[in-house]
């Protein structure tokens, strides 16, 4: 979000149901002043403190929830970008991008540690359905890395749990995203199913526990971006 409005995107919807609770200071960008506060209203507040002449608008509740409840209609997006990781809301979103070619939609996620991202995207103009690339529970298909406990790590006592990520990998799976919604949005002629693919240093994914069956890093490569269709 801070970098489709830092991109020249004036109007922006934010849909999410979750609160911002003390696990999530070191992984999201609100600080510990909306502590209870839900993240969409959170993002909303803060966004336009960034940059006053953008219109945010607020979305408390689950994506497909606020559809069922007309909070949303799909009609009036022009770009659709899920970093949910719900796949109830992921399912139904690519359901009506199977039948829809109105709206473009981005779908992106980070894969534990973020040593490894992706986003799949479909173009306006024409349909898609990115489901046959995940398992029943939303298991992306073509994973890089392998971890126990998909990647949980939980906290002690409390019962809580989260799942790692470097901060400037984070960032650079986000930039990922955000260039191809912004691809979708600006270009006529983007007419292509995309998934892109970041990965980084995955000599480093055993050395944390994880096991990588990804494609090779060129040699002398650190960082590199790998572009298919599907």
């Amino acid at each position: 979000a801070m970098q489709l409005i830092h991109s020249g995107v004036t109007d922006l919807t934010i849909i999410d149901p979750d609160t911002l609770s003390d696990t999530n200071l070191g992984r999201h960008v609100l600080s510990a002043d909306y502590l209870g506060c839900n993240k969409a209203i959170g993002m909303k507040h803060h966004l336009e403190k960034a940059i006053p002449t953008v219109r945010v608008r607020a979305v408390p509740t689950y994506f497909h929830r606020a559809l069922i409840d007309k909070d949303i209609r799909l009609m009036e997006f022009s770009c659709i970008v899920s970093t949910s990781a719900d796949w109830a809301s992921e399912y139904h979103l690519w359901l009506f991008k199977s039948e829809c070619t109105h709206f473009s939609v981005v779908q992106g996620w980070a894969e534990p540690h973020a040593l490894a991202g992706h986003s799949l995207g479909c173009p306006a103009g024409i349909t898609g359905d990115a489901r046959h690339l995940f398992d029943r529970n939303g298991g992306f298909l073509k994973r890089f890395t392998e971890w126990p406990d998909n990647g949980v790590v939980n906290l002690p006592a409390c019962g809580a749990g989260f799942i790692a990520g470097n901060a400037v990998n984070i960032q650079t799976i986000a930039a990922m995203i955000t260039r191809m919604a912004l691809n979708y949005m600006q270009s006529e002629n983007y007419h292509t199913r995309a998934w892109h693919a970041f990965i980084t240093e995955s000599s480093s994914i055993d050395k944390s526990g994880g096991t990588y069956h990804g494609p090779a890093l060129a040699e002398n490569t650190l960082n590199q971006v790998m572009k298919y269709e599907w």
